[in-house]
């Protein structure tokens, strides 16, 4: 595995820690005068914190509706952005903020606001899946961008019936740096099945599994969803573990000297 995407899988890791937030936005166009028409941030756990359509200045081209869907007459009754700019910056403030080519939506974002807007604490997903996938010159350090769409499809994440909506995107953007930071590393890597596929461990139950998204085989991941819906058998579990559990002594778990 090449340093770089190594480097990109911890850098996912690092930003899924600080438990971010995830932005999209949709606009009238692409230019200089072009404004917001659709916002969205999504927080980490995948909750929606504000999903709305904004009424722009100037009218939506069909150009832009032929990719996102919103006319004219959807965008009537909507807030300008000016009216919820206060609370876009509440949602944002002092959280890590992770957007997919997020230098388009910062600068739409300060079109729309007609002001200069300062959000430090902004990251580019496109940028770290583009050196993720590593589809470039590694001597030069340039890798080539992929489209949202394409990166979710290169990592088998199932697309949005609803794509090139806010909402939809910013979730994509979440479960693309999911997926990247759910990939393992090569010291975690425990063998390789007959098709090439990397094998981990369960951490509950020590099986061998494939690693796609979590680190629980199939047997675990059931029974662990039989315990969160039943607080009665998690608690026997609970019971039955401390009754074969060793004794403790001083305070810590008692463990004799197997040369004794």
């Amino acid at each position: 595995m090449k340093t770089n995407k190594i480097e990109a899988i911890k850098t996912a890791r690092e930003w899924l820690k600080l438990k971010p937030v995830f932005l999209d936005t949709e606009t009238t166009g692409l230019d200089i005068q072009a404004e917001i028409v659709d916002i969205a941030i999504i927080n980490h756990d995948g909750t929606e914190l504000i999903s709305t359509l904004v009424q722009p200045i100037s009218p939506i081209p069909e150009q832009a509706t032929s990719i996102h869907g919103i006319r004219n007459e959807d965008v009537i009754l909507a807030p300008a952005y000016a009216d919820i700019q206060l609370n876009i910056g509440s949602l944002l403030y002092d959280r890590l903020v992770v957007i997919y080519n997020k230098n388009f939506d910062l600068r739409l974002m300060e079109q729309s606001a007609r002001a200069n807007l300062e959000f430090p604490l902004t990251r580019c997903a496109m940028e770290l899946y583009a050196q993720f996938y590593g589809d470039g010159t590694e001597r030069h350090q340039s890798y080539r961008w992929q489209k949202q769409s394409n990166a979710a499809r290169q990592l088998g994440i199932e697309m949005p019936a609803n794509l090139h909506r806010a909402a939809a995107d910013a979730n994509l953007c979440r479960l693309i740096i999911e997926a990247m930071a759910a990939t393992p590393l090569p010291d975690e890597v425990q063998n390789l099945d007959r098709f090439g596929q990397e094998i981990c461990k369960c951490t509950l139950c020590g099986q061998k599994t494939p690693m796609i998204g979590t680190r629980l085989c199939d047997r675990c991941w059931e029974l662990k969803s039989r315990i969160e819906a039943d607080p009665d058998l998690a608690r026997k579990i609970l019971m039955e573990y401390n009754e074969t559990r060793p004794p403790y002594k001083n305070g810590k778990e008692f463990q004799e000297n197997e040369n004794d």
